[in-house]
């Protein structure tokens, strides 16, 4: 699903007092007698007006700006973030004035086993909280060591402007309601019921608060929607594993006897084993039914880690926590799910919420052992959270106590030192200064001239420059 590309007119902009972009130069005025109005001219004889100056016209300075071809086009406005499979933008859509998301990921080579190049796509399954990819385009970035053409995909998404669950969880100010946590518990149990129990089911495989997102629909007040993102780690589920997908049984898991075998770890002589194991045998089922054991279990985590209060545990955090005096044992957390285990339930939620996380916790326990019956009591949890979600929402709109949390959209709070806050595009006074930011995108992209008041594309120019991070590694 792409978007036509098509013409449009946008509208002059208002420019705030305080607006970074450069102000339009003034062509020359005329000058006026002493004490004359600006726009008429007097006569040396007498005070009568003779004629009227036409009004001046503002001229917009160009501009230089990347310029991203997928779709109808879009110029680069703020860096996002880059992570193992790719790099993200923030640009501003040339059809709508908008501003979306653009994902370069690294040049792939087709899966052999799945037939799969690109998780984003292939995989790609539409729910109100995942972002909509709105284009896809694949660029042919030479073979893999096996002969394999590669290639590397530039995906358009829909933008949520917040910030991640994981960056807002840092902030000082940053303190979950009851609602909130159910509305994430709620809407992430909904996530993957739509993905597992399903003819074509996939398993995300990274649903961690880094890859939970939060939305203002239309920059409203109250709390934010949930969205989760960065499909890169999905995987297919197979089929097979369902009992059946229609009736009383559906989608109970089989339970299938899985074969043990012996596995060799090798060190630098790869004759000579330095430990050996016993494992299961890697099969379809088994990968499956690890597939949703793992997406589960994140949301169990990601759960106590709102229920706790803490974040996840990183060296660098730690130290500075240490040396602002605070405690990090206090704050951050390796296994959140053993901490609430330990800690039990505390009464700063209510009790029903630590009930339902036991259940699932309990879930995913025996999930890992391979007791999959456990399984069939999924449907009636998503109920429960779904109806306690919603029960908590009446009392909270009742009582007039919803929790303002607008303040984490992206417009209002500085993330990144690369921000630019609306949907501005980032502007450059020449094109060598536009091609020195290169290292903060992925192309192929071009050097556009645009209008600095109306974001108009005036001129794009012939060069196509294919970037690649980080350099001499990977092409993007």
């Amino acid at each position: 699903m792409g978007y036509a590309p098509r013409s449009y007119q946008m509208a002059r902009p208002q420019l705030p007092p305080s607006s970074r972009i450069v102000r339009a130069r003034q062509s020359s005025r005329p000058a006026h007698p002493a004490g004359a109005k600006a726009g008429v001219v007097k006569s040396q004889k007498d005070t009568k007006t003779t004629a009227r100056v036409p009004p001046v016209k503002r001229c917009a300075e160009p501009l230089y700006g990347i310029y991203f071809p997928e779709g109808p086009g879009f110029l680069y406005s703020a860096f996002l973030g880059q992570g193992v499979d790719g790099v993200a933008v923030k640009v501003r859509s040339l059809a709508d004035g908008k501003v979306y998301v653009r994902k370069k990921t690294l040049a792939r080579a087709t899966n052999k086993e799945t037939g799969v190049q690109n998780p984003e796509v292939g995989l790609y399954r539409a729910h109100p909280n995942i972002p909509q990819l709105l284009n896809s385009e694949s660029y042919p970035c030479g073979e893999s060591k096996d002969g394999i053409p590669k290639f590397s995909d530039a995906m358009i998404f829909n933008f949520c402007n917040g910030p991640t669950l994981a960056c807002a969880m840092k902030l000082p100010g940053f303190k979950a309601c009851t609602l909130f946590k159910w509305k994430v518990f709620d809407q992430l149990l909904d996530v993957f019921e739509h993905l597992h129990r399903s003819p074509s089911a996939v398993g995300h495989g990274d649903a961690h608060q880094n890859n939970i997102f939060l939305h203002f629909p239309e920059y409203r007040t109250g709390l934010p929607e949930v969205f989760l993102g960065d499909f890169s780690r999905a995987q297919a589920i197979d089929p097979t594993i369902w009992i059946a997908t229609e009736g009383p049984d559906a989608y109970k898991i089989k339970e299938e006897k899985v074969k043990m075998v012996t596995k060799n770890f090798y060190g630098w002589q790869k004759d000579v084993p330095l430990w050996t194991t016993v494992v299961p045998e890697e099969t379809p089922y088994l990968r499956s039914v690890q597939l949703i054991t793992k997406d589960l279990e994140d949301v169990a985590r990601v759960m106590a880690f709102l229920m706790t209060g803490t974040r996840a545990y990183d060296d660098r955090e730690a130290e500075e926590l240490e040396y602002r005096g605070g405690d990090p044992d206090e704050e951050l957390a390796e296994d959140p799910c053993s901490l609430l285990r330990y800690r039990g339930w505390d009464g700063s939620y209510p009790e029903p919420l630590f009930v339902l996380w036991q259940a699932l916790d309990r879930m995913v326990r025996h999930m890992k052992k391979l007791r999959c019956e456990v399984y069939d009591k999924f449907p009636k949890l998503r109920e429960w959270v779904s109806g306690m979600a919603a029960e908590e929402a009446e009392r909270v709109r009742l009582n007039g106590s919803e929790q303002d949390m607008s303040w984490l959209t992206t417009d209002r709070v500085a993330f990144s030192k690369y921000w630019s806050p609306g949907n501005e595009p980032k502007l450059y006074h020449s094109e060598e200064w536009a091609l020195g930011q290169h290292g903060e995108t992925a192309g192929p992209f071009r050097i556009a001239k645009v209008d600095s008041i109306t974001f108009e594309v005036l001129e794009i120019g012939d060069e196509e420059h294919l970037s690649h991070l980080p350099e001499d590694y990977n092409y993007y």
